[in-house]
């Protein structure tokens, strides 16, 4: 795959060729037995007009966004300056608010690895991850929680910026004033922090990461069976997924 161009149409043939059908008295041997390998997103190309357009609208769109803003939940959970810029309206200012900036650091991590940007774009595109994880490191780094913990959303309790997990193990759900999927949101903090690392190389952002699994895992390690599965009844998410990627970069 490496160097190749392709169109969506040709890509879609090549991730379904040589696809095994499973059956349910086959599928054991044929998972066993079928080789699957991963490639980088910087090995496909997609050249046809729509994805060229697409992408070119699309990074125009990630650089549109202002840091200082983006960054304001953040900071102003730790106690610091936000230099005068206010979180983004909707769900940033909100009990799920820094779920949507985890989303964003993947969506540019995965444009700046993208062959289609050009030099100037991958720039400006590593400028603001940066700018994004670093500031995030400081606010980890003086986090009003337990060690590790960064969060962006509005917190209804400033002697609690934990609130919304407690109150999501003790079945306090309501998503205005109680808990809105606060697991959802480390889930996609996590992984934007990952697919920065994975995409640059950029090791403050494996840091950052690291010390949001040790939090997780301080937390999670001192449940019961009971209240394990009261969370995972609730809320299970996809912090498996990206535990396991935190796992394969820092073997923690």
């Amino acid at each position: 795959m490496k160097g190749k161009k392709m169109t969506a149409a040709l890509l879609s043939a090549v991730l379904f060729a040589g696809a095994v059908p499973f059956s349910a008295s086959g599928g054991k041997s044929y998972a066993a037995d079928t080789k699957i390998d991963c490639f980088p997103l910087g090995a496909v190309t997609m050249t046809d007009a729509y994805s060229v357009n697409a992408f070119e609208k699309e990074v125009a769109y990630l650089l549109s966004f202002d840091s200082e803003r983006l960054l304001a939940g953040f900071r102003d959970n730790a106690g610091l300056s936000t230099n005068g810029a206010k979180r983004y309206d909707g769900w940033e200012n909100s009990l799920i608010g820094g779920h949507t900036v985890g989303h964003y650091m993947t969506a540019v991590a995965q444009a700046y690895e993208n062959p289609l940007a050009t030099d100037a774009q991958k720039q400006k595109l590593l400028a603001m991850m940066k700018t994004l994880v670093d500031g995030m490191k400081i606010c980890q780094q003086n986090s009003k929680g337990k060690p590790g913990f960064l969060w962006a959303a509005t917190i209804p309790n400033r002697n609690n910026v934990e609130q919304q997990f407690d109150n999501l193990e003790v079945g306090k759900l309501n998503i205005m004033t109680e808990a809105w999927v606060p697991w959802y949101t480390m889930h996609k903090l996590i992984a934007g922090l990952i697919d920065i690392y994975n995409h640059t190389g950029y090791e403050p952002a494996k840091d950052v990461a690291s010390g949001l699994g040790d939090w997780v895992y301080n937390r999670g390690s001192g449940w019961d069976r009971a209240l394990n599965n009261h969370v995972l009844n609730i809320e299970y998410g996809g912090m498996n997924d990206c535990l396991y990627d935190l796992y394969a970069i820092t073997g923690k």
